[in-house]
């Protein structure tokens, strides 16, 4: 058995209710400097280890907060998950993380799970076909914080990057490389991905070129088979270059090269599965660099963690929106990450 409070106590010669103002860091209450250095000289002598449950029934915080995100697989989300796990501890706080695999259901049920079981504020990804009235009855009993996407109609703090901006960036390079019948791949079911088909159209008529709708899909290989056919399209815009081999195959099976015969750009670093002997087939038409939008995965999830943490100690006041800015990458994707 481990060593209890009353031992702590005994040992250093003051009350147990003494001992646990000292080892709880209550500042609120006086102790004389004498008495908090016999009891922390005491606790570390026997070595003792306080009760997580205990005290979270006690002081009714966990010292937990939760991370709820789509996928743990997709390279993306690792520097997101690695700048709320330091921001973290710095807090001296645990992260809790829960993967969704793109299921609303379960969405909303570890935001419930979590909440019964005292995590002190919640992180979230949001889902593009999300339940927004859920999440915001959650959210008004529990702090929250979006990264990385939020959901309309919430008034939920969130960070993002300026998405606006990442598709200027990337349909500027497409033109520049000549393409003249550019095409968009993506949803556009959130904010933020709304935010980049409308950056990628306001930069195309800046340019004087009319998107024609019929060259919007939301995703589908027969449909951009359709499109590099019938329409001839030379350029694709992809929402999320996560999925980058569902847009490269029904190109090797016509028989194209990338960039020769089609260009493509996006968001994120390409994904490649590393265990599909297929991806790597289909990886093979690609020639150049498959440039992309670099959003600031690390900086978004230690802001996000910052105003969990501001939330937590400061309840209540308005919303907080924060936008940072994305860069344009020419980088060689890699089987399993890019790089």
């Amino acid at each position: 058995m481990g060593v209890s409070l009353r031992q702590v106590a005994q040992e250093a010669g003051v009350s147990e209710s003494r001992a646990s103002i000292v080892l709880n860091d209550r500042l609120d209450i006086s102790v004389s400097a004498e008495t908090r250095r016999r009891v922390k000289a005491a606790a570390e002598r026997l070595d003792y280890r306080p009760n997580p449950i205990a005290r979270a029934l006690r002081t009714r915080k966990s010292g937990m907060v939760g991370l709820i995100i789509p996928n743990a697989t997709i390279p993306f989300y690792n520097e997101i998950i690695q700048g709320i796990a330091i921001a973290a501890a710095q807090k001296h706080y645990s992260l809790v993380l829960a993967c969704t695999e793109f299921e609303p259901r379960s969405e909303l049920h570890y935001l419930t799970d979590m909440e019964q079981r005292g995590i002190e504020g919640i992180i979230l990804v949001a889902l593009d076909h999300g339940d927004a009235a859920a999440v915001q009855e959650v959210a008004r009993r529990l702090p929250m914080v979006f990264v990385d996407s939020y959901l309309a109609d919430t008034d939920i703090s969130h960070v993002v990057t300026d998405n606006r901006r990442g598709a200027q960036l990337a349909t500027e390079y497409l033109l520049g490389r000549g393409c003249e019948r550019i095409a968009f791949m993506g949803s556009r079911r959130v904010p933020v991905l709304e935010e980049r088909f409308h950056g990628f159209c306001e930069t195309l008529g800046q340019h004087g070129v009319v998107f024609k709708p019929r060259r919007y899909l939301q995703r589908g290989e027969a449909e951009i088979a359709r499109l590099v056919q019938k329409e001839r399209v030379d350029g694709i815009f992809v929402s999320s270059l996560h999925g980058v081999v569902e847009v490269l195959r029904p190109l090797w099976q016509l028989g194209k090269l990338v960039p020769r015969d089609v260009v493509i750009t996006g968001f994120d670093r390409p994904f490649f599965p590393a265990d599909s002997a297929e991806a790597l087939q289909v990886m093979g038409i690609v020639r150049e660099p498959l440039p992309h939008v670099e959003q600031p995965r690390l900086e978004m999830g230690r802001r996000a963690a910052e105003l969990l943490f501001e939330r937590l100690a400061h309840p209540g006041g308005e919303p907080v929106r924060q936008m940072l800015a994305p860069c344009f990458r020419e980088i060689f994707a890699e089987n399993g990450a890019g790089r």
